[in-house]
């Protein structure tokens, strides 16, 4: 039988100062695999991360939603199809498990409608249902992206991703994105704008000749973890933990609650060891540890359904 198969890295967006701008693509991956189907429309087995949400609500599968509009608007019918989907990456944790599934349902589509698997073109797609490219980014082109939204379009530029380790603390609880903005000031002052700037262009500099001591520095951010942070108890004990056990930076993963430390490959086991006392004194419920490698690849399509 003819098919595709689709995987997509997880992501993490803003890396502290970088708010709505910066992220990075994570080595967790989403797979989907579709074939032609035997009986009338798309069917959909669905495993791991999320799951029982999208049984009880098929509403919530995004990827359904932007498979299907993004074919309608290519021009392509929906074909008679049997999807499964392995979700690893954690739903509502701040490492983009939406946007995974809207550039694997835009890249799923292009592919279907024989068109180039260009990156514009899925992101165009994928924006209008996840309307953040700070991840739509990284998840379709990989490494370490700088986007910004260009009226109705997203543009980045993508630099390779930092040498580093990525150790993500994923707490048990999750954090709603339109919540987590809700909490942010519509007004900021000059200082904090100047002082984010300047630690987002940092950043960038940082990456781009693997300065890495400079990150604790470029990460620092006064735009939104101070007011996120009241949802995520434990915030600043556990930042603190990872940095005095060698994290060269520590932030929270998009709007959270995963807390995410980078650090060399040496320091890696006593950042993990140092994260997971310091929650376990100060955060809230059970938590996982991930160590992550940062990844070079976005999406990946392989196969077709032509024959």
């Amino acid at each position: 039988m003819k098919s595709i198969h689709v995987t997509v890295p997880a992501t993490s967006a803003n890396l502290g100062a970088g708010f709505d701008t910066l992220g990075l693509a994570l080595e967790l991956r989403n797979e989907v695999w579709l074939g032609t189907g035997e009986q009338r429309g798309v069917r959909y087995t669905v495993e791991g991360e999320g799951s029982d949400d999208v049984a009880r609500q098929p509403r919530d599968n995004l990827f359904d939603r932007v498979l299907k509009r993004s074919l309608a608007r290519l021009g392509h019918r929906i074909p008679d199809l049997e999807v499964r989907m392995l979700n690893r990456i954690p739903w509502r944790r701040g490492l983009g498990s939406s946007s995974a599934a809207a550039v694997a349902g835009a890249a799923a589509a292009l592919r279907i409608a024989g068109a180039e698997l260009d990156e514009q073109a899925i992101l165009d797609l994928a924006l209008p249902f996840e309307g953040h490219p700070d991840n739509l980014a990284p998840a379709t082109a990989g490494g370490f992206t700088v986007a910004a939204l260009d009226g109705k379009r997203a543009r980045f530029v993508r630099l390779a991703p930092p040498a580093l380790v990525a150790v993500a603390l994923v707490p048990s609880f999750g954090v709603s994105t339109e919540a987590a903005r809700k909490l942010l000031p519509s007004t900021v002052s000059l200082a904090d704008a100047v002082h984010n700037l300047t630690r987002a262009a940092l950043a960038v500099a940082a990456v781009s000749t693997a300065r890495w001591e400079l990150l604790g520095l470029a990460t620092d951010d006064r735009l939104h973890q101070p007011y996120r942070a009241t949802l995520v108890p434990g915030f600043h004990q556990v930042r603190r933990a990872a940095r005095g056990a060698g994290a060269v930076a520590a932030f929270l993963s998009g709007s959270g609650p995963t807390i995410l430390a980078l650090t060399g490959a040496e320091c890696a086991d006593a950042v993990e060891v140092a994260m997971r006392r310091a929650w376990a004194r100060h955060g809230k419920g059970p938590a996982r540890v991930l160590g992550l490698a940062p990844a070079r690849k976005g999406v990946v399509v392989r196969g077709s359904l032509s024959a």
